[in-house]
């Protein structure tokens, strides 16, 4: 693999990881339980994440992964 394609690949990749990071960070603000729960924990601690890597407010976007979202509501919105 060449220099240039592997970071196409890279870069894919992280967009990837961004928009996964911003599809939970929604998920959790959609279905959280109270400020002392575990997803509200979560949230924080995605909201920290998203600061870090530039994301200034992640919430206001709406550009999130249908499929991922789908995911974490089916297996997870009872665990919330």
């Amino acid at each position: 693999m060449e220099g240039n394609e592997r970071k196409g690949i890279e870069a894919r990749e992280e967009i990837m990881d961004t928009l996964k990071l911003v599809t939970l960070t929604r998920f959790c603000s959609d279905y959280h339980s109270g400020q002392w729960s575990r997803g509200y924990r979560l949230l924080c601690a995605c909201l920290r994440k998203c600061q870090r890597i530039g994301i200034p407010r992640p919430l206001d976007t709406s550009v999130i992964s249908r499929e991922f979202y789908q995911y974490l509501t089916n297996e997870y919105t009872d665990r919330m």
